[in-house]
């Protein structure tokens, strides 16, 4: 038995820590709390309350201007009365997203406390409940086919299922989609685990275990109805069962296959009955009627000329990288031409290939075996000898396949549908990790140069999954909790227009004006220097003092002059100012101020003894000549066009006033 204090075991726990924290802190938007004492009343609430009722609808009642519309279903129509985004069937409201969540989480919170759970709980608990199962999965992998892999490798793989996988997207804004996602994802991982330990005993597979497998992938189903569709995985269970029993024990692998099978046999039964008792239909879910953005009805929910779109969006679109913290984005463009299928929309997204690069390995397995050297002969007596997990890799295989296949043909595309594949396909590209990484134990060199690709494709991925966290595409923590994106952003970005944002943002302001009789010209003037914008400058024609008269819309005391210069060859401003306050036309103090590193930083800033003034005159003078790193330059080739001189300016000024 493993010291649970051995520093693995430390480590790990660490780990598991540290991103449960981070997914408390962002499914809380930085608050690190629920709320436990308000009853909430979102849809899956509803159907709580509706089942407690005695039926199958939500517990809202429809609006008789819904009813009486000659198409309830188009959106041109029901737009002042529709509850958005669920099922209206013959007068009633019903969630056309199974009922898994509800039967697992909220109904027993509503027996028990008698008021609705918050979907920020329920989404972080299905989503702790993923990364524990992936952990799992991917340990027992690691200790059953690759136990001579390094620590750091195991820990490096479980941080992009952590962080990379798109469910911290998700925990970002937890509603009901979101929501029904997370669920999947947990109880699909949960099924490929226990059907993977099932196979660990000795004998013969575990009864109890391949019935948990089974009952978890069935109630997937309640989650996202695709997984009905991992029938397909079964088949791959039962293989496995009948190639390990070869002792012609036909009972107990007919008892084996029946654990495997029949609990989600019976959850499918059970879906089917519930959709019946709600749509007269067993295979409706409810998207037929549903109250979407587009009519759905006459679109239809999957399309073949959706593929091309589809396709690229899950798997090719580019992040966009560029200066603005988080600095890497989702900005969705598709290739000129691309058909896009009638009703077809889409929101922020990343392909998973660029957007988690840490996939590129499992893309990438086949020129792996060219990178060994190896001839195909080598290659497979190297498969046979290190055992490949082909029964797990299958598994993970086959349900990314699944779920991305019925995306293509879907009316849109956006990153939260990413998650439903991406953990799968991560922990896919691991197993090629360990798996190559153990084929390349005699080749040091090219062991050396495979992890480090590794290592950087796993670094990117997370730095990519941070990111998408923090900016993520329908709900922005800049919009959530200022104070704790700007907290975030201020370890990160030291750019000229972050630091004149808080600047600007915690200044107390009076509105002022500021006049002069020197400006270079109507593109430079005065007023550009308070309008805000830093793409706009003032600047005076040459560089000798300049008077610049500041006036308040009220009398104040000021406290700091913030001053932001321009920035061409070097940082055009000047270096000393004298100011003059007055009050009623009489000058009550005067104050000067010595720039010395104003060649080398555009932010200066004059910090005044507070006086009450209705007027400050501002002498500007001894303009800097210099560049960044103090080298002088040659006004004759800054502005060739005009008089040899600097231009000394300011792109903004701001004031703090008492």
């Amino acid at each position: 038995m493993q010291n649970i204090f051995s520093i693995k075991t430390i480590l790990r726990s660490l780990l598991l820590v540290i991103a449960v924290m981070f997914y408390l802190w962002t499914v809380t938007e930085g608050h690190n709390k629920f709320d436990f004492y308000n009853s909430h009343g979102t849809y899956y609430n509803k159907l709580a309350e509706g089942f407690l009722q005695g039926h199958l609808y939500m517990a809202i009642e429809p609006n008789p201007g819904l009813v009486s519309l000659s198409d309830p279903y188009d959106p041109a129509l029901n737009g002042p009365y529709k509850v958005h985004d669920v099922s209206f069937y013959k007068g009633k409201y019903y969630l056309y997203f199974g009922p898994t969540p509800v039967i697992l989480m909220y109904l027993p919170y509503w027996l028990m406390m008698h008021k609705g759970l918050q979907d920020q709980l329920v989404i972080f608990a299905f989503s702790v409940g993923a990364l524990l199962f992936s952990f799992l999965f991917l340990l027992w992998v690691k200790n059953t086919y690759f136990s001579t892999i390094k620590e750091w490798k195991f820990l490096t793989a479980i941080s992009v299922v952590a962080f990379a996988n798109v469910v911290p997207v998700l925990l970002r804004r937890p509603a009901i989609y979101e929501n029904a996602i997370a669920c999947g994802v947990c109880l699909i991982m949960a099924s490929i685990y226990f059907f993977s330990i099932s196979f660990s005993k000795k004998n013969a597979p575990s009864i109890p275990l391949l019935s948990l497998g089974s009952l978890c992938l069935g109630l997937a189903i309640g989650a996202r109805p695709q997984v009905a569709l991992f029938l397909i995985l079964l088949f791959v269970v039962c293989f496995k069962i009948w190639i390990e029993i070869s002792n012609g024990n036909n009972i107990l692998k007919y008892k084996l296959i029946g654990a495997a099978l029949l609990p989600f046999l019976f959850c499918l039964l059970l879906c089917g009955l519930y959709n019946y008792f709600r749509f007269d239909n067993f295979l409706e879910f409810g998207t037929t009627y549903q109250l979407a953005g587009k009519h759905i009805n006459k679109l239809g929910l999957f399309n073949f000329a959706r593929i091309p779109a589809n396709m690229h969006f899950n798997l090719f679109q580019l992040p966009y990288i560029d200066s603005k913290f988080p600095f890497i984005h989702m900005f969705p463009q598709l290739p000129p031409g691309t058909p896009i299928g009638p009703g077809y929309d889409y929101g922020g997204i990343v392909g998973i290939i660029p957007g988690i690069p840490f996939v590129i390995l499992l893309l990438a397995s086949p020129l792996l075996m060219e990178f060994l050297g190896l001839s195909k002969k080598e290659y497979f007596l190297f498969f046979r000898k290190l055992k490949f997990p082909l029964y797990e890799f299958v598994l993970l295989l086959l349900a990314a396949f699944i779920h991305l296949f019925i995306l293509l043909f879907m009316s849109g595309a956006i990153m939260r549908y990413v998650a439903d594949y991406a953990t799968l396909l991560i922990l896919a590209s691991a197993i090629v990790w360990f798996y190559y990484d153990s084929c390349l134990v005699p080749y040091t060199l090219k062991s050396t140069v495979f992890n480090i690709a590794c290592m950087l494709l796993a670094i990117t991925s997370v730095t990519f999954g941070l990111a998408f966290n923090i900016a993520s595409p329908e709900a922005h923590l800049a919009n959530q909790n200022p104070t704790e994106f700007n907290k975030i952003r201020g370890l990160f970005d030291n750019s000229i227009s972050y630091r004149w944002e808080k600047i600007a943002s915690t200044a107390h302001a009076i509105p002022f004006s500021l006049e002069t009789n020197n400006n270079f010209s109507g593109e430079y003037r005065i007023e550009n220097s308070y309008d805000g914008n830093l793409s706009t400058d003032w600047a005076p024609l040459g560089s000798k003092p300049v008077i610049v008269s500041l006036k308040p819309a009220v009398p104040a005391k000021i406290k700091s002059l913030w001053l932001l210069s321009r920035d061409t060859h070097l940082f055009e401003t000047w270096q000393k100012l004298s100011a003059n306050l007055y009050l009623n036309g009489t000058i009550i103090s005067k104050q000067d101020f010595k720039f010395p590193n104003a060649f080398k930083d555009r932010i200066q800033r004059a910090e005044f003894t507070p006086t009450l003034t209705d007027k400050i005159e501002l002498e500007l003078y001894d303009p800097v000549t210099v560049n960044q790193k103090g080298i002088g330059l040659d006004p004759t080739k800054l502005y060739p066009v005009y008089p040899a001189d600097f231009c000394p300016g300011y792109t903004e000024i701001a004031i703090d006033w008492e």
